[in-house]
C-alpha cells in the first residue's frame, strides 16, 4: 500500500469511530464556508437512497490516483440539493477529525 493509500484508510478508521453527525458535517461545511472541491450537493442519489449516510474509501479521481474520504448523507425533507457530500483527501480528512473533537470537547 503506497503512503498516501495507507494514510487515508487511517484517517478512515478513525472518522468510522467518531460516526459524525450530519448536524457535524454541517457545522464544518459552515466553519470553511464550504470549500471549493471538499463540499457538493446533489439530488436524491438513488444508489445510497435519501435520509441515509455514507462513508467510504476511493482511490480514482478523474483518472488520477487520488486517494480520499467520501463522506455525507442524505435528506428527504429537502427536495433539491438534499445530498450533502464531503470529499476529504489526506489534509481535509485530519481537519474534518480535529474538527469534531473540539466540537465534542465543547459540548462537555
Amino acid at each position: 500500500m503506497t503512503k498516501p493509500e495507507d494514510n487515508i484508510w487511517k484517517l478512515y478508521a478513525e472518522m468510522f469511530g467518531l460516526k459524525p453527525t450530519p448536524e457535524e458535517m454541517d457545522a464544518f461545511i459552515d466553519h470553511y464556508n464550504s470549500p471549493h472541491g471538499v463540499v457538493t450537493y446533489s439530488t436524491d442519489d438513488k444508489n445510497r437512497g435519501v435520509d441515509s449516510y455514507f462513508m467510504s474509501v476511493h482511490d480514482n479521481h478523474n483518472g488520477r490516483k487520488h486517494f480520499h474520504i467520501d463522506l455525507g448523507y442524505g435528506d428527504s425533507n429537502q427536495i433539491h440539493n438534499n445530498v450533502t457530500h464531503l470529499m476529504l483527501d489526506n489534509s481535509w480528512a485530519k481537519s474534518f477529525i480535529d474538527f469534531i473533537k473540539e466540537q465534542r470537547l465543547k459540548q462537555i
